[in-house]
């Protein structure tokens, strides 16, 4: 899938993006492994923020395309991964497992299958 738009600077703002997000990410991820009770709202609050962020400037970058590609749809994924978590803490261990395992696998597949198109014509390549 080949990048619409850009700005000045976007590479420095999407590393800085993930960065922050794994951060928080990782803070949510080990107070449940470890199981630590304290209000994690503040890394929740960066994690979502964060992760919106990150799928608005993919969204900008790839135009509609982008909602049909497998990288989307595993973010969705991962999203529902979230929300079990968030709404069942019970099976917090579980879904976060599973979300970091799809996070994994999503970030690291190669780019002709992370930006397949999932349906419709896949005219598009992989610029990563």
């Amino acid at each position: 899938m080949k990048s619409r738009r850009s700005f000045p600077g976007e590479r420095a703002v999407r590393i800085g993006l993930r960065t922050i997000h794994i951060g928080a990410a990782s803070i949510l991820y080990g107070a449940v492994m470890l199981g630590v009770q304290t209000n994690l709202d503040a890394a929740w609050g960066v994690a979502a923020g964060t992760g919106m962020a990150i799928m608005s400037d993919d969204l900008w970058r790839y135009g509609y395309p982008y909602l049909r590609s497998m990288m989307f749809w595993g973010i969705l994924l991962k999203l529902s991964g979230l929300l079990v978590a968030a709404w069942k803490p019970s099976l917090a261990f579980y879904s976060l497992n599973l979300t970091l395992l799809l996070g994994s696998v999503i970030s690291h597949m190669p780019g002709k299958f992370r930006y397949k198109m999932l349906w419709g014509l896949d005219n598009t390549q992989a610029v990563h």
